[in-house]
């Protein structure tokens, strides 16, 4: 596991303060007035003397926010500090207390024996994360549309990309001892990180923190897409069923995709035309999509987590 150095992707404040009121763990004063602080009037407001972090001494001097650009992300920058302290205060007691199931390591140090979940278990799992080809896809298509000679409309993308998965994205974690796939649907409005399209790609190593939700038995299946879950409560499930069919269907479609784009010939360049201000020799070079995990859901069994934190 990570230790105690944790770089942030996805943090729920509100969990981790939810969580430390059923412990009995008072939230102190300078955290609940940097909180306050920061969603008051958009940070418009207005800190008076310095601002006070829990375990790490005094933020600046006397702060002038006054709605301005630097004032808001003095506000954001000093929450996210205190929203990682509360979370370190979580962590620590549910280690103190024994409540924390992590993987892989528990199962290396309990091989041979069946682990079971609970509803609501504390769970740490490390391992690779991924979202949905879908999402990638989608991702790289908004990415492409910025590149000369690539046919792509960036707002066509980010408008399918908004319609079809909303407020939520699917995130599935694969750890080494391979008995279990972990899924969750984290918020967006969680996302520590600037642009999610480089994150989550299956290429690094994360460490999450969350709750059990429930356990999708074997035959079943957890839809990475919110909008297909949630359709789940009211079709049955051979009508969901057919459109996973259509979204399999899409995905192989996309899959194989091949353009002629032309790219700088750089090899036919002469100092002559680096001088010039003119375009570069161009050849054409194919581009060609090649997707190996296509699966847009997850079959049982599989943890479903609520996570509350996402870090490496």
């Amino acid at each position: 596991m990570t230790g105690d150095l944790r770089q942030f992707v996805y943090l729920d404040s509100l969990a981790v303060q939810s969580l430390l009121a059923s412990l009995n763990i008072p939230i102190t004063e300078e955290a609940i007035e940097v909180t306050e602080e920061s969603y008051e009037g958009g940070g418009s407001a207005g800190a008076k003397g310095s601002v006070s972090v829990p375990g790490l001494g005094n933020l600046g001097g006397n702060l002038d926010l006054s709605g301005s650009k630097t004032g808001t992300e003095i506000l954001e920058t000093t929450k996210r500090i205190n929203d990682q302290y509360l979370f370190s205060q979580l962590y620590q007691k549910l280690k103190e207390n024994n409540d924390l199931t992590q993987l892989p390591e528990e199962r290396a140090t309990n091989s041979g024996s069946q682990l079971s979940f609970d509803n609501g278990q504390m769970i740490e799992i490390e391992g690779m994360a991924k979202t949905d080809p879908f999402y990638r896809m989608l991702n790289v298509a908004s990415v492409f549309a910025n590149i000369s000679g690539i046919d792509v409309d960036e707002s066509q993308v980010r408008d399918a990309r908004e319609s079809i998965y909303g407020e939520e994205v699917g995130l599935v974690v694969e750890t080494s001892e391979g008995d279990y796939s972990y899924a969750m649907s984290m918020a967006k409005e969680n996302l520590w990180i600037d642009d999610p399209r480089r994150e989550f790609l299956g290429t690094r190593s994360y460490t999450v923190l969350g709750r059990v939700e429930e356990i999708v038995p074997p035959n079943k299946e957890w839809d990475y897409i919110d909008l297909l879950r949630v359709a789940g409560t009211v079709l049955s499930e051979n009508s969901i069923d057919s459109i996973r069919e259509l979204g399999n269907q899409l995905v192989d479609l996309i899959d194989g995709f091949e353009q002629e784009v032309p790219f700088p010939d750089l090899g036919n360049v002469s100092p002559e035309d680096l001088q010039n201000d003119g375009d570069p020799p161009t050849k054409q070079s194919s581009i060609k999509l090649d997707i190996e995990d296509k699966a847009l859901s997850v079959e049982g069994v599989a943890v479903i987590i609520q996570p509350i934190a996402i870090y490496w």
